[in-house]
């Protein structure tokens, strides 16, 4: 099988398949997870880990614990250090392979952006990764791959390219992390639990988002062809349930048990406080009042003492 072939098949097809074309090195000791490893020998320079497979990998002195002794196993993450060589890492980063999350741009050079992944090497985003350009401090939400030509992990804006809806665990109804990364005409794409994509429509959106903005939503409906539909507020009695008691907590956190919000506030404004829409927002409202729980005034709403 060509490297053109694999190459052709990993742009391609999801990241799950494009493991099966890897190198059997990369696929003992897996690089880019959290790897459970036999400590094996001691070296001047660290620990050898092994995976009983004959592949090995170091674990260097700085990250060897006291406790450590031949005959161990012990979870840690597999990298490439700045030296280009597989090594060991007790220290835990902010995203795995073939998952997406939020990082942050540490600086921009010609060779691409590089991302504090909560490793001592940052991580590169490469220019034909990125969506636009990108400066340091920005937030930027990526997904975690291995580069084909150099076999290093990188970042990637372009999600969809490696990110494909293939044995969805979720079902209908699920509450769920996700992550906005694109505006389409039709609504929001958003990453649902770091690795399946979903859309979040228009007509469910309150208020405008921006891209690497998470949130919680839940799932309205799984597709035949696997697509994800998702909602911001729980559907049915249970999300309105779920407002009522949200609107409450805020009134007894505030001072004095009022907020400036009533049935005359924007609809961003309300989106912004409550994470609502404003037609939930007052028939929330309107449930506390006739529950006799809040009033509404002029100038907002108040608890009842």
């Amino acid at each position: 099988m060509g490297n053109d072939f694999v190459e052709v098949e990993y742009q391609r097809e999801s990241l799950s398949l494009f493991l099966k074309f890897l190198p059997l090195s990369y696929r003992m000791i897996s690089l880019g997870r959290y790897n459970t490893l036999l400590a094996a020998r001691v070296t001047p320079q660290g620990f050898y880990l092994e995976d009983g497979q004959g592949g090995e990998v170091l674990l260097p002195n700085k990250f060897v614990s006291e406790t450590l002794v031949p005959g161990n196993t012990v979870e840690v993450f597999v990298y490439k250090d700045s030296e280009d060589r597989i090594v060991a890492t007790i220290q835990r980063p902010l995203i795995e392979y073939g998952k997406v999350a939020v990082l942050e741009v540490v600086e921009t050079t010609r060779f691409g952006a590089f991302l504090d992944w909560g490793l001592d090497k940052h991580l590169l985003l490469p220019h034909g990764e990125q969506n636009g350009e990108v400066k340091a401090g920005q937030k930027v939400a990526v997904i975690l791959f291995v580069d084909i030509k150099t076999k290093r992990l990188a970042a990637s804006q372009k999600i969809d390219r490696y990110l494909k809806n293939l044995d969805i665990t979720l079902n209908e109804g699920d509450k769920v992390n996700l992550v906005v990364f694109r505006e389409t005409p039709m609504g929001y794409s958003v990453v649902v639990e770091s690795k399946y994509l979903g859309l979040l429509h228009h007509n469910h959106a309150f208020k405008k988002f921006s891209p690497a903005e998470e949130l919680a939503g839940y799932v309205l409906k799984i597709r035949p062809d696997n697509n994800i539909d998702i909602i911001l507020n729980q559907p049915g009695f249970e999300g309105h349930d779920e407002a009522v008691e949200r609107i409450l907590n805020l009134l007894q956190s505030a001072e004095n048990g009022f907020l400036p919000f009533n049935d005359n506030s924007t609809s961003e404004d309300i989106a912004n406080q409550f994470n609502m829409s404003k037609k939930l927002f007052k028939k929330s409202i309107g449930t506390l009042y006739k529950k006799q729980r809040i009033r509404i005034i002029e100038q907002g709403i108040e608890l009842v003492k």
